[in-house]
């Protein structure tokens, strides 16, 4: 609406919105039921993955245990968000997961934009202009999956882009970035549709 119905009722969120649940992935479900598997061993990383992906919203985790034996586990939800009753309601569930004695701590992600700027190699003939918005969406679809702490290769610009149309995209040229960003543990490298540019 473009005004509210009462000027004197005020919302107030002290935190950002996070764990909001889109329908789940055919990628998404297939990654879920072979990581089932793999969590019949308690105290592994897959099985902490697979216990924060139970709470309701978190579609995003990565373990990453040190030296000294102390396990993180970073979550967020699709878009990468996280805030503190997500990562309450993850590491209540992991005393499920862990094994005994095991410390295990639970953090929240962290987005960072990234620019993506792209020349498109197309054979004679081809609509380019009809190939952009689908190129775009499959590169910002590609980065969503990416994981708390997970390196962007250009490999996988390149190969969400050509993806859209394997017979008509020759070439993908990736302008920017120039090289494979490597983030920090709590970071979710994510790009949006004013963020993927083409040149020529």
């Amino acid at each position: 609406i473009d005004t509210a119905f009462d000027s004197t009722v005020v919302g107030t969120n002290p935190q950002r919105f996070a764990g909001g649940v889109e329908q789940e992935s055919d990628e998404d479900l297939r990654d879920r039921v072979r990581g089932f598997f793999l969590t019949q061993s308690r105290g592994t990383a897959e099985a902490l993955k697979f216990g924060a992906r139970q709470i309701d919203g978190v579609d995003r985790v990565s373990v990453v245990p040190d030296a000294s034996g102390v396990v993180t586990v970073y979550v967020a939800d699709a878009e990468g968000n996280s805030n503190d009753a997500l990562v309450a309601a993850v590491a209540a569930e992991l005393e499920n997961w862990r094994a005994a004695g095991d410390v295990v701590y639970v953090t929240g992600g962290i987005v960072v934009l990234v620019s993506i700027d792209l020349t498109l190699t197309v054979r004679t003939g081809t609509d380019v202009a009809a190939l952009l918005t689908p190129v775009r969406q499959s590169v910002i679809s590609a980065l969503g999956r990416l994981n708390p702490g997970e390196e962007l290769n250009l490999g996988l610009i390149e190969f969400a882009a050509r993806s859209v149309d394997r017979e008509n995209i020759v070439r993908v040229r990736i302008n920017a970035p120039l090289a494979n960003i490597v983030p920090t543990a709590t970071q979710l490298l994510r790009t949006n549709g004013g963020l993927v540019n083409f040149s020529s």
